[in-house]
């Protein structure tokens, strides 16, 4: 199910955002970058707390760097995820999750 969520930003104390509208989160040093399908947010917190925040039945850590929508998920490789025409790596430390929280038809 998703859920509304709301966003912290500069000028606004808060955008309410859909869930399923974002298409990825990236750091952005001590900040992360959120893209929806309509705009981009830069928020004044980390990834870490972020992922604590978000929904984790529909959200994933793939990397240090990226937490993906697992709905945005259209193929994956060895060590990349494609995300429609955007290619994210996949960390080894993060890899036994994202498939764990996949439903993989063998």
């Amino acid at each position: 199910m998703y859920e509304d969520i709301f966003i912290q930003v500069r000028y606004k104390l808060l955008t309410r955002v859909n869930s399923k509208d974002i298409l990825l989160i990236e750091a952005d040093g001590n900040y992360s970058k959120v893209t929806t399908t309509s705009n981009s947010y830069l928020v004044n917190a980390t990834l870490t707390q972020i992922e604590a925040d978000l929904p984790q039945d529909l959200f994933c850590r793939v990397h240090r760097a990226y937490i993906v929508p697992l709905n945005r998920i259209s193929d994956i490789d060895a060590d990349t995820i494609y995300l429609n025409n955007k290619q994210i790596p996949i960390a080894k430390k993060y890899k036994e999750n994202l498939f764990s929280r996949l439903k993989i038809l063998r």
